[in-house]
């Protein structure tokens, strides 16, 4: 008796075990629509998401603003945390999904941040920076304080901004006329001038065994096969010069990042969640 016992206890467990398993979901099942109920507009979790936002936890903030975006009622609340997530993807270098939660969104602000994600300046864009740097360029260089009392931003924050726009324009930027000359003497040149070392010795190289393949060629009385090769030196010799330009594009941007990402955010308020 003590043996068969023994044998059927594992199978009573296991009934016991499934048993809780299927009341647990059906208890979660029956209370679901409660803890279901939508979010109003001033969501404390939306406040908490943009607080993890602005302290730069950018993956927490884009799981919070997606929770929001799911049971907020009101439609406002759901594209403003939609858009918000959108921002936060772009923070993750999820640019991709940032731009499909996008073309959901019907929201005036959705173009602008769609635009600076796809790297797509139209002409209206470029001018919306240009209108708006200029507005802060006049406040900057007045002595009034006028303005900022409108804006509601204290002397403090004035200052910052200034600062932040001086040393904007204080950044050294390499010239990608030099850097595309260099690389015309000398494969690779231009991109040692930005500090691309890997990218200059690979330019280099390359245009090295090309140029000495397609003189081999000549040299053994191959015109066909040193046309062919000189056509291959030609085109990897061009994409030498324009790599060396576009380095210097990158290389100049990455200098002004860090001052461009805090001004942003006053430059453009609607690339703030």
């Amino acid at each position: 008796m003590g043996k068969y016992i023994l044998r059927i206890s594992p199978m009573i467990v296991h009934f016991s075990r499934n048993w809780i398993l299927l009341l647990s979901l059906a208890t979660l099942g029956s209370v679901a629509p409660a803890r279901a109920a939508c979010l109003d507009p001033g969501s404390s979790l939306y406040s908490r998401a943009r607080a993890l936002y602005g302290a730069g936890q950018y993956l927490l903030s884009a799981t919070h603003f997606s929770q929001v975006a799911g049971t907020a009622c009101d439609a406002d609340l759901r594209d403003r945390s939609l858009y918000a997530y959108a921002l936060a993807l772009a923070e993750l270098g999820e640019v991709s999904e940032a731009l499909r939660t996008l073309e959901t969104l019907s929201l005036p602000q959705a173009p602008v941040l769609r635009s600076f994600l796809t790297g797509d300046r139209s002409p209206l864009l470029l001018e919306s920076v240009r209108l708006r740097f200029k507005i802060w360029d006049e406040r900057l260089e007045s002595s009034l304080m006028e303005p900022l009392r409108i804006d509601g931003m204290s002397s403090q924050k004035f200052d910052e901004v200034k600062s932040l726009r001086t040393r904007l324009g204080l950044v050294p930027a390499k010239s990608e006329w030099l850097a595309g000359g260099l690389s015309t003497v000398l494969p690779g040149a231009g991109q040692a001038y930005t500090r691309n070392f890997q990218s200059a010795a690979l330019s280099f190289v390359l245009n090295a065994v090309f140029l000495a393949t397609t003189l081999e060629f000549a040299r053994k009385d191959m015109p066909a096969a040193a046309v062919a090769s000189g056509m291959v030196f030609s085109v990897t010799y061009l994409g030498n010069i324009l790599n060396a330009v576009d380095s210097v594009k990158r290389f100049n941007q990455l200098q002004r990042d860090p001052y461009e990402k805090q001004l942003r955010p006053i430059l453009f308020p609607e690339l703030v969640p």
